[in-house]
């Protein structure tokens, strides 16, 4: 009788796990939402400020190189006193590059606003899981993009001719070791609407302490002259080791992009890629107006691509 007990006690706690995890799921996903609305408001609060949306990435010039080299402000580094990040604005230095010394307490500083629930990264590493749209298919960040979000960008309302409701503005991404960080105007904190796809990669491995998007430069440098894990982030003395790599070495050797994994015939310097999503059968994205919908993965490219462009000069497509 025991035995029989414990059986559909096993069989009622296997029926009812899935819907658990779902609910869970679900949780995960509103408070994605949530923060994603958040950074609407906060680049509304923006462009009611200064008339415009702030430039998905600042520089002098185009197009925009994934290496750590140029001044690649980001559009989250415009936002950060209407995001509730005041110190953090006033502490960084806009007249130097977002990868100088002297803006490595910002470039290393987390934010929970800019990491989806669902998404198994370490919470210290200092990465977004949101994007603004910079194009509505895969081409290098520049001028010429043709999103709310690129290089020097400064979009005014009116620009969008499409309509905000109809342009989308911020969506997901994955975070890899080559991510340089929210701070950074790199594939980092922008892509295209070309396609939502799945990671082939363990992903769950992002979540180790040590897969910061710097980890590998004090790594590297350190592991064969120091103890212990040099990853490990709870080692003041490991930390403070890794500020001094990070200082000391030139920014061009903290990644290697040979590790990026790109279609062929695009140069990794230049590849952005399209959005990604940890949530189950689609992905959050953010409109110009501030309203977010749950897009499937199912849904045709096309509508992907209508949807970024803000003047096509098309009607815009049936989301229901």
């Amino acid at each position: 009788e025991l035995l029989v007990v414990i059986a559909i006690i096993g069989i009622l706690v296997g029926l009812l796990l899935p819907a658990v995890q779902a609910a869970r799921e679900a949780a995960r996903r509103a408070s994605c939402s949530n923060n994603l609305s958040q950074l609407a408001i906060a680049l509304h609060q923006y462009e009611n400020s200064f008339r415009v949306f702030p430039a998905g990435v600042i520089d002098s010039k185009g197009p925009i190189s994934n290496l750590p080299v140029g001044y690649h402000h980001s559009w989250i580094c415009a936002i950060l006193p209407y995001i509730d990040q005041n110190n953090a604005y006033k502490i960084l230095d806009r007249k130097q590059s977002i990868y100088a010394a002297a803006n490595l307490k910002i470039r290393k500083h987390t934010i929970s606003l800019l990491q989806c629930p669902s998404s198994p990264i370490w919470p210290s590493a200092p990465v977004s899981t949101y994007a603004a749209i910079y194009h509505d298919k895969e081409a290098p960040i520049d001028v010429d993009n043709n999103g709310l979000f690129f290089l020097n960008s400064f979009v005014r309302a009116k620009d969008v001719e499409d309509g905000l409701s109809h342009t989308a503005m911020i969506s997901e991404k994955y975070f890899d070791t080559l991510d340089l960080g929210w701070s950074s105007g790199t594939r980092a904190s922008l892509r295209n609407f070309s396609r939502i796809s799945r990671n082939s990669k363990d992903i769950s491995n992002y979540s180790l302490p040590g897969l910061d998007p710097f980890a590998r430069v004090y790594q590297e440098q350190n592991s064969e002259t120091m103890g212990g894990d040099p990853t490990d982030p709870v080692d003041s003395d490991m930390a403070q080791e890794e500020d001094f790599a990070l200082v000391e070495i030139p920014p061009e050797q903290w990644i290697n992009l040979n590790d990026l994994e790109v279609p062929a015939g695009i140069q990794p310097a230049l590849y952005v890629g399209g959005l990604e999503s940890f949530h189950p059968t689609g992905i959050n994205v953010v409109f110009g107006d501030g309203a977010v919908r749950f897009m499937s993965d199912s849904t045709d490219p096309v509508v992907f691509s209508k949807i970024a462009h803000r003047k096509d000069g098309r009607l815009p497509p049936n989301l229901d």
